[in-house]
This record gives C-alpha cells, sequence and structure tokens, in this order.
C-alpha cells in the first residue's frame, strides 16, 4: 500500500512534456477505475505492456480508484480520478463569491467552465495565485505534462454509462485544448442517444488523432455521422484477445461448459430470463452428465457475475461453485478447461473464443445486441447468439447448446485464425500510436 500511496503521488509532478531524446509520459483513462472487471483489466494490461514495450523508461499514469488493487494488477503510476473532479469542479477567477447575488454565482460558473475548456493553463494559472485552490489545478498539470492521452478498450461510451462518458470526454477535451495527440484504443460506441453527449462527442472525436474500433459494423457508422475522418478510424478488434490467444494451448478440448451472466440494469436480463436460461441449460448438463465452471467477469459488489451465475446454476449437482480468482488470467485459464461457454458477458466471449473454444452469447438489450454481434462478425461460426428476450429464445438455446458442443471442434482452426488476425490489427494500430510519440519527441 505504501508504494500504491508513492507512486499515487508522483502523478501530480508538475512538469513539462518530454524533451527529444528523453522518456514519453503517456496518460491513459479507461473504463475501470474500480478494477471490478477482468475484462476491462485485461485490455488496460495489453495497452501498458504494449507502451511499456515500445518505450521501457515511459511514464505511464493510469486513471483509478483503487491504487492497491491498481499495483497488483498493472503497477504503474495511479492517478486519483478525484483530481479530474476537483479540476472541473473548482472555481477560476480568484473572487470572492460569499456576498454576490445567486445570478452572480451562475455567472461565474459559466465563465469559470470556459476557461478551464478553452484556456487550461491560463485556468490553472489562477488557481494556483490562491493559496487554498492550489490542489485543484493538479489533473490540469498532469494532463499538460504528457506526450500522448490515451484512452484503453471498452464499451463504455454508451447511454448505459454517461457518467463516466462525461469524464473521458472531459479529459479529452482537457488534452486537446493543451494541444495534445488524443487516442482511443479499441472502442465500440453506443447504444448512445442522450442529445448532450452527442453534441460533446461531434466537438471531442473528430479532433482525436486516432480511434481503434473493437468492431467495424455500427461503431464505424456513428463515428462518420459525427463527422470523424475516416482515415483516422481503423477496426482492430478487442484488445484483450492477444491475452487469451497466448494463454491458449494445443490440447484437445476440455469438456466442460462455461457459465456466466450478468443481471443489472443495461442487460436486462430479470428472473424470468434468468429461468428462461436455465431450464435447457440444467437439462443438458444432466442428460450428458457434463461439469459446468462459472466464468465471472465483473466482481462489483452490487451486479457482480458470481452471485448471478450460483442463481441461475441453482439446484445442478453438475455446477462447480468455487470462482477461478478476480485476475483475468485465471478467468482465462478456467474457460480453457471448457469447450464451450454460454454467456451473458462479452469478455467471457471474447476469453473463450480466443483460445478457438466456441461462445453462445446471450442477449436481452440493444448493448448486448450490439457488443456480441460486432463479436460475431470478427469472429464468424462459432460464435453463435441467442436473444433471450424472444419468446423461442429459450427452445433456440436448448439446440445450439447440443450443436455448438458436439461440433465444437470443428470450430477451432477458424476461430484462432480470427483471433491472430485481430492481434495483428491491433498491433499495427499500436504501432500508429507509438508514432505520434515519436513524432511529438
Amino acid at each position: 500500500m505504501i508504494l500504491a500511496e508513492r507512486r499515487f503521488e508522483s502523478a501530480d509532478a508538475m512538469q513539462p512534456p518530454a524533451s527529444p531524446g528523453k522518456s514519453p509520459r503517456i496518460l491513459l483513462d479507461n473504463g475501470t477505475y474500480n478494477l471490478r472487471n477482468v475484462g476491462d483489466i485485461a485490455m488496460l494490461k495489453v495497452t501498458a505492456a504494449r507502451f511499456r514495450a515500445s518505450f521501457p523508461a515511459a511514464e505511464l499514469h493510469v486513471i483509478t480508484s483503487d491504487p492497491a488493487r491498481f499495483e497488483r494488477y498493472i503497477g504503474e503510476t495511479a492517478v486519483d480520478p478525484g483530481l479530474r473532479c476537483a479540476w472541473l469542479n473548482a472555481p477560476v477567477l480568484p473572487i470572492k463569491r460569499a456576498w454576490l447575488p445567486r445570478t452572480s454565482h451562475c455567472y461565474l460558473a459559466r465563465l469559470d467552465s470556459r476557461m478551464r475548456c478553452r484556456a487550461p493553463r491560463l485556468a490553472a494559472r489562477l488557481m494556483e495565485w490562491h493559496a487554498g485552490w492550489r490542489q485543484n489545478a493538479r489533473f490540469a498539470r498532469l494532463v499538460d505534462a504528457c506526450d500522448l492521452v490515451a484512452v484503453t478498450g471498452g464499451g463504455f461510451l454508451t447511454d448505459s454509462f454517461l457518467e463516466h462518458t462525461s469524464g473521458i470526454l472531459d479529459t479529452l477535451e482537457m488534452a486537446q485544448s493543451l494541444g495534445k495527440k488524443t487516442v482511443m484504443f479499441g472502442q465500440g460506441f453506443g447504444p448512445l442517444e442522450c442529445p448532450r453527449t452527442l453534441r460533446r462527442m461531434a466537438k471531442v472525436l473528430p479532433k482525436m488523432a486516432l480511434i481503434g474500433l473493437r468492431e467495424s459494423g455500427k461503431s464505424a457508422d456513428f463515428l462518420a455521422k459525427l463527422g470523424v475522418p475516416a482515415d483516422r478510424v481503423q477496426y482492430t478488434g478487442d484488445d484483450a484477445i492477444e491475452m487469451a490467444f497466448n494463454r491458449r494451448t494445443e490440447e484437445s478440448f476440455g469438456n466442460a461448459i462455461g457459465v456466466n451472466v450478468r443481471v443489472t440494469d443495461y442487460s436486462r436480463m430479470n428472473p424470468s430470463t434468468i429461468d428462461d436460461i436455465r431450464r435447457p441449460l440444467l437439462k443438458f448438463l444432466d442428460a450428458r452428465n457434463i461439469p459446468a465452471l462459472p466464468a465471472p467477469i465483473s466482481s462489483c459488489p452490487e451486479t457482480g457475475d458470481t452471485h448471478s451465475v450460483r442463481s441461475l446454476m441453482a439446484g445442478s449437482a453438475n455446477f462447480d461453485s468455487r470462482t477461478p480468482g478476480d485476475t483475468p488470467e485465471a478467468v482465462i485459464d478456467c474457460i480453457r478447461q471448457c469447450r464451450i461457454v454460454v454467456t451473458g458477458s462479452y469478455h467471457a466471449a471474447v476469453f473463450a473464443l480466443s483460445q478457438g473454444i466456441p461462445a453462445i452469447g446471450l442477449i436481452a438489450s440493444p448493448y448486448y445486441a450490439d457488443k456480441f454481434e460486432g463479436l460475431r462478425a470478427a469472429f464468424g461460426k462459432g460464435c453463435e447468439l441467442v436473444d433471450m428476450s424472444d419468446c423461442n429464445g429459450s427452445h433456440r438455446l436448448g439446440q445450439l447448446l447440443q450443436h455448438i458442443y458436439d461440433n465444437a471442434a470443428m470450430f477451432r482452426p477458424t476461430l484462432l485464425d480470427a483471433a491472430q488476425r485481430q492481434v495483428n490489427l491491433s498491433r499495427d494500430f499500436y504501432a500508429r500510436a507509438c508514432s505520434l510519440i515519436s513524432a511529438a519527441s
């Protein structure tokens, strides 16, 4: 913990960007500040490792709310997201406001916001002149010290996570105002209909130096409508694919079925849906006497997968309720024991398909429909979808379980080829991003 705190404090250094020939500084914003989703952690680890391989002496600053867990998973320099909140909410102009009328407060707040957005260096200097406000400028100084500001892969730029999306856009907008190169890796956009967020995206995203997409359909169309130049957009696949692909074995399949289900507002899974999944799944397990293993992705206290999976598998003598661990590697290795994976969570499917193991994606919401349809387009046969909001969903799941399980070996070569292709595309895109740093230096 002491080490994590030291790294945390070092993020506040107010230094100029790296000079030619010196170590670059990179800020990574991401989708997992609390580090409770192993899919997001996997993408973050891959990003950090690739930058570290290209720039061994680089300073990598990563936004996280849990420096202790961050030290365990990543081990770079942690940056408290509270620093960004302080910057965005602090007054800029050194004017005593206590005795001013309420209308003046509103006017000054709008003026503060415009200064932070359009003249962040001046805003930071004004904050630093006031002894009680100096700490509020730390995030701006950190961003100003970086050579590149990047957003790691994820599916958080959507109506389901508007608060997080707003924070990401805040970071990017400030970096662009400071003249920094900005990059996004492995993104899936939407569904997104919030007018305010769309207006902000139309302002920020066309200024991105590069945007990598983990699916080539709807996200590409979404960016085109926002005016993002096509030559700055590249399909890369999901960045977590490389981690799972590198942990595959050449041995034959295991015989288990990996199981995951996500019960949240944005998944639209409910007790009735769980029952519709349970019936054909337990029937198949019992008829074949096949073991089932949990493949949890999220460990968030409110919406974690472990409880949902145990609820789904209640009453099954074939279910091994022991959790594999809370690291991406542990979950990937657990999935490697499976012949197929049945999942309502995107990255359980990514971890399976990338090892040549077929997956059945369970969808009940537009959010997961977009994610899984992109994955099916990337991997082809061996990635099948079941719409559990359809009245025939339970019957179709029963049919697919038998077909995919019995023919799993047939899908393996095609799935591995697709994984290798996406790893290559992703690495090519990272090389383009690294060239931005080299050019700036």
